[in-house]
């Protein structure tokens, strides 16, 4: 058959039942011009590891099984917002036209929508200059005019956005914002030295009252020489220089004495001190490193003033070290500008200041390339020294000194080092110092390094050799690490209960640094939470020594081990809490939006993983429990802080319905409980892998155990799931019991902030004092 032109006439085309395919494209590929699947996450998003956002429009369109489009306000697709100045300039040209007000809101208002949802302009081939605004007056025209209710359904989806959902009350994110956030310095921002000066009736009121401290220390007076020594760099490295008040504000010589005697009472007690003082000498000491243990104690002081003029001097030491080592690079080698920089770094580091903390991250930086150059972490640094058997007094005096200083520098880089495993927990990065470098050799027992003489430290170290010899240089954290049974082996000068403290708390930075990875390259997965590795995926030299430690600490004594017991159970935390996506829920939106982390953990909240997390978060407030008072540090507390947190997003999910989890957890039975901060039971174990049970905290938190196993506090408890008053009180007031002034003798200004952002959460709604 042909027409009147003698051609055949052209074929009809059948209408397709399917879409087209462009309507079907996400993004992504939308924007590349590239044909894309029907997958929910499209095959190329997921090869390039991007986020999948198919955005539809105004309206939805049924595709090929049946099925409507995904709307936008799904858990892959963000919520869009309107330009503001597209809807006025489209108002105008509508009313210039004549078109209805009313009709023109309706119509315009998804049209503006549909344009907002592919983003930029150039989805429709147009080119970037081309003003938009022109098509929104033909909204009327493109549109339907009778939309009804699906713009009203629409117009809500539309207007929300991801940033206006508020997941956790504008408190708790404006108090996580200014504490534990990152930093946004104002215009002319700078360190403030106001507290420093301090006037005559305050100074009054803290004699004998800035904390308790050993009366054998008091030979250990600051003179007034000293004291013009510091008044000295306070008026030419303070930011806001008071010279004729320095020489009268400043504290006096007695209340600067009781500061040092606050740190040097603790540096006998701690199992990394650095300070040797049976050869230390107020006279003889740096005025830098004076300044710095001057700093520190007064830091830990309980009395307010005495804490704010502490981190006051320490930012002025800081910045002397940092001008004193440019003008003098030889003194970033000397013991004294190493030991100065590690008190500063771990002071600023508890701060609870942003500021502060972020300054210490760069000293901690530049220290750690100190140390890394001057081959202080090395064995090559290092010789062995013994007491001579017959020698005279002054001979021997020499060796005790320079095993002194010896011992000091290996003390200083591992404390250094352990401060750098709790810096990479709190701030959630790589550590600066890797374990593999550390190849020192450990430090002595302490009954070597408190020997008063030179005397008393060679009958002791003849006491515990019984005259035999050994290779001090042999035996250093990496060589226990790659053999954990070395340390079972040590000689019996080698204190083991340090080494078993370092190797624990090795595995930390691995563990943060593997949740990170994991977390950053699989939560984009809808199935993320169903694939999660044990322990995020760490290789297998790891988890070698992860099991080798837990089974020393399990195979001794309980009370040999409990500083690394905590470290055990905070690994064990670390390998199961996704504490990264929390922190992106509180604002901290590094890797992940606040929408992105609630979905996440909603769906997180529902598994194996998150009942094993909420077991440990327990577990590690019974191990801060049976520290002593004096063992109790900054990081300890840090650590109940998100333990309770990570219960706290455990009870927030657990009030949603059972449909919005992933089905994996069962119904509780009425007659089981679980006490998850208490010992370890058939219970529950059965708990944790078939979520058969009912979780709960003892009220008794903050008791430590002995007083838990001799009363009856136990009975009382604080189901996870009560809301009447707050489910997590109890644990918090007996997390701030553990950690009061009044049983620890010292100040946690880290942990007054995290309890404000516990509070402002919601799940924490009765206040006490």
């Amino acid at each position: 058959m042909v027409d009147g032109n003698g051609r055949p006439p052209a074929k009809r085309r059948q209408l397709s039942r399917r879409p087209p395919r462009a309507s079907q494209a996400c993004d992504s590929c939308a924007t590349s011009k590239v044909r894309c699947d029907d997958q929910k996450t499209c095959n190329r998003c997921r090869r390039k590891g991007i986020e999948c956002i198919r955005s539809t429009g105004a309206f939805g369109f049924a595709d090929d099984r049946g099925g409507l489009a995904q709307d936008d306000d799904s858990s892959l697709a963000p919520s869009r917002t309107i330009s503001p100045a597209t809807t006025i300039v489209a108002e105008e040209t509508a009313f210039g036209l004549g078109i209805g007000q009313d009709s023109w809101a309706d119509d315009s208002f998804l049209f503006n929508d549909l344009l907002a949802s592919f983003g930029t302009s150039d989805v429709f081939g147009f080119d970037g200059e081309f003003d938009t605004s022109i098509l929104s007056s033909l909204a009327p025209m493109l549109g339907p005019s009778s939309t009804g209710n699906l713009q009203t359904e629409r117009r809500q989806s539309f207007l929300i956005d991801s940033r206006d959902q508020n997941f956790v009350s504008d408190e708790a994110s404006k108090v996580y914002d200014n504490t534990l956030g990152n930093w946004k310095p104002a215009q002319g921002a700078s360190s403030k030295t106001e507290s420093l000066f301090i006037s005559t009736t305050e100074q009054a009121s803290m004699v004998g009252q800035m904390g308790k401290h050993d009366l054998s220390l008091s030979s250990h007076h600051l003179t007034a020489e000293k004291r013009d020594q510091i008044v000295y760099l306070v008026q030419r490295y303070s930011a806001e220089p008071h010279t004729p008040a320095a020489a009268t504000s400043l504290p006096s010589a007695t209340i600067l004495g009781e500061m040092l005697q606050i740190f040097l009472t603790r540096q006998q007690d701690d199992i990394v001190g650095i300070i040797h003082l049976p050869t230390f000498s107020v006279a003889d000491c740096d005025s830098l490193l004076l300044a710095a243990m001057i700093s520190a104690g007064a830091a830990l002081s309980t009395h307010p003033l005495a804490s704010e003029f502490g981190f006051s001097l320490m930012d002025v030491v800081r910045m002397v070290l940092m001008d004193s080592g440019d003008r003098d690079n030889a003194k970033t080698r000397s013991l004294s500008f190493i030991q100065a920089m590690t008190l500063v770094c771990e002071c600023a580091l508890w701060s609870g200041d942003q500021r502060k903390t972020e300054m210490s991250d760069a000293t901690s930086g530049i220290l750690a390339s100190i140390l890394r150059h001057s081959k202080r972490l090395f064995r090559v640094s290092y010789k062995s020294v013994t007491p001579i058997v017959d020698g005279d007094e002054e001979d021997l005096h020499l060796l005790w000194i320079e095993w002194a200083k010896q011992e000091s520098f290996k003390r200083t880089v591992h404390r250094f080092y352990l401060q750098c495993i709790q810096r990479s927990a709190f701030r959630n990065t790589p550590s600066p110092l890797p374990s593999h470098d550390m190849t020192l050799p450990l430090p002595n027992i302490s009954h070597l390094w408190l020997a008063e003489s030179a005397a008393k430290w060679s009958k002791t170290y003849g006491e515990v050799l019984k005259g035999g010899l050994e290779d001090q240089k042999g035996f250093s954290l990496s060589r226990c690490l790659s053999d954990v049974s070395i340390i079972e082996k040590l000689p019996p000068s080698f204190d083991s209960n340090f080494a078993v403290l370092m190797a624990s708390c090795s595995v930390t930075p691995t563990l943060v640094e593997a949740r990170t990875r994991y977390l950053s390259m699989n939560l984009c997965q809808k199935d993320w939470v169903c694939r999660i590795p044990n322990t995020w995926g760490i290789t297998t030299t790891d988890l070698r020594i992860f099991d080798d430690i837990r089974y020393i600490l399990k195979s001794e004594a309980d009370s040999s081990h409990v500083i690394a017991s905590f470290y055990l159970e905070y690994n064990e935390f670390c390998a199961s809490a996704p504490m990264p996506v929390v922190d992106a829920l509180l604002g901290n939106e590094n890797h992940w939006s606040s929408r992105e982390a609630f979905e996440q953990l909603r769906s997180w909240a529902g598994t194996q993983q998150a009942r094993r997390a909420t077991w440990h978060s327990g577990q590690i407030l019974r191990a801060v429990r049976r520290l002593s008072p004096k063992d109790r540090a900054d990081f300890h507390g840090f650590a109940c802080y998100q333990a309770v947190l990570s219960l706290w997003v455990y009870g927030l999910y657990q009030t949603c319905p059972l449909s919005m989890m992933d089905g994996e957890a069962l119904p509780a039975e009425d007659g089981m409980r679980v006490q998850i901060d208490g010992e370890e039971t058939i219970e529950s174990q059965r708990w944790i892998r078939y979520g058969k049970g009912k979780p709960y905290i003892s009220r008794a938190a903050g008791r430590t155990e002995s007083d838990c196993r001799s009363t009856s506090y136990g009975a009382s408890v604080t189901r996870l799931s009560d809301s009447e008053e707050g489910p997590l009180i109890h644990a918090l007031e007996r997390v701030r019991d553990l950690f009061s002034p009044e049983v620890t003798e010292r100040r946690f200004p880290i942990l007054q902030h995290t309890c404000r952002i516990l509070r402002a959460l919601g799940g924490f709604r009765r206040d006490t004092k």
